[in-house]
């Protein structure tokens, strides 16, 4: 912890990624000029809002305001990795991060801690957003090896869709991985992540039910079937029978109870009341660079750009986002559900602000842009051979 932020390897490994892949994201930025016009509009707007607020800084401000600059690089970091290492990456990350959340759950989130590693020395899991202390429990949301649980929520919704139509030798892990993810994302305790989840994976399923052959169909319907009520019947009754209270008691009735969304509708009104109880200067002022950072009213999801950044670059943050969705669906449906489930989190979470989701979004649609143009090389080799 340095002045009440942790700075992590990770952090210093991704600037030194930027180095390395400098050509690469130079070479993306050139074939994608509409992502570089609205990436560059993105940053000039941040650095304006930096100088107008020159006396209202604090680190924690600067550090959110780099990490927002600099995670888009990462699309470029995606077109230069090694597929296979990538796939193989996301599978043990998936086992790791699932597993982690299962021994949180079940053992304790002080008792399985590694300072240094899930958590920065001098930090504490009680200064984070995951309901310590609250509900009769040691905290409501599982962060795994991340800082809080909708943290790692957002890396488990990209990496299952991710790798759930990846053709691998090894499927059995693959179906763990994906398994753990899921739980990962209930234990996570992040509802803005399980509820696109559960709109976007029946998609996913339908999906890749509809590439397989007629007989393989029914074996993967039956087996999906068997294996996947057996594991959860045996994993909710055996292993954690807390589970299923600890869902209703999270998902459904703290949010019947909650009509604001954590005060989230609160903090919307907020954030709007004071933009028009501004005078036109101050109306204009908002709407180009924000609020007065001394005078801005925490929000979060996309209003917390809108406080601190201004309307329009709401709206270009929220092109920077879809741009890749866009680009990559046609040939990648299944895969991009990943980055549209994490879009819609981002709206109504802020969690961009924090290493590494933002990164790990822009990551993930890097790597897909790579295979696209592979597949799209591919395909126009196949047919000058023809």
């Amino acid at each position: 912890m340095i002045g009440g932020t942790a700075v992590t390897v990770a952090e210093f490994a991704f600037v030194l990624a930027v180095i390395i892949s400098s050509k690469k994201i130079f070479k993306f930025f050139n074939e994608n000029k509409g992502f570089l016009y609205i990436y560059l509009i993105y940053i000039i707007i941040i650095l304006a809002s930096i100088i107008a607020n020159y006396d209202n800084l604090s680190l924690a401000r600067i550090a959110i305001a780099i990490v927002l600059i600099v995670s888009p690089l990462a699309i470029g970091i995606g077109t230069k990795i090694n597929q296979n290492i990538f796939n193989k990456i996301i599978i043990i990350s998936l086992l790791i991060t699932g597993l982690y959340s299962v021994l949180q759950w079940t053992v304790g989130i002080e008792a399985t801690k590694i300072p240094g590693l899930n958590i920065a020395y001098g930090d504490t899991f009680a200064d984070k957003p995951i309901g310590y202390g609250f509900g009769g429990r040691e905290a409501l949301k599982m962060p795994s090896t991340y800082q809080n649980g909708n943290g790692v929520a957002l890396f488990f919704l990209m990496a299952i869709f991710f790798i759930i139509n990846l053709k691998t030798q090894k499927k059995f892990l693959k179906l763990i991985a994906i398994f753990l993810g899921i739980i990962g994302i209930i234990l996570s305790g992040a509802r803005t992540a399980l509820i696109p989840f559960i709109l976007l994976i029946p998609y996913a399923i339908k999906k890749v039910y509809d590439k397989l052959h007629k007989r393989n169909q029914k074996i993967a319907l039956i087996v999906l079937l068997i294996v996947g009520i057996s594991i959860g019947a045996f994993y909710i009754m055996y292993t954690n029978s807390e589970l299923i209270e600890y869902m209703y008691d999270r998902y459904i009735v703290q949010t019947i109870n909650d009509p604001t969304g954590s005060g989230r509708v609160t903090q919307i009104q907020n954030v709007i009341n004071y933009i028009i109880s501004q005078d036109a200067v101050g109306i204009i002022r908002n709407l180009i660079i924000g609020s007065d950072w001394s005078e801005a009213f925490f929000s979060e999801g996309i209003f917390n750009i809108v406080s601190y950044y201004g309307v329009i670059e709401a709206f270009i943050f929220i092109l920077l986002l879809l741009y890749p969705i866009v680009k990559l669906y046609k040939n990648n449906k299944i895969e991009v559900l990943g980055l549209l489930a994490v879009f819609i989190a981002f709206m109504i979470d802020s969690s961009f602000n924090y290493p590494p989701g933002l990164m790990n979004y822009f990551l993930i649609a890097g790597v897909l842009f790579q295979r696209q143009k592979t597949g799209l090389k591919k395909n126009d080799d196949k047919e000058l051979e023809k």
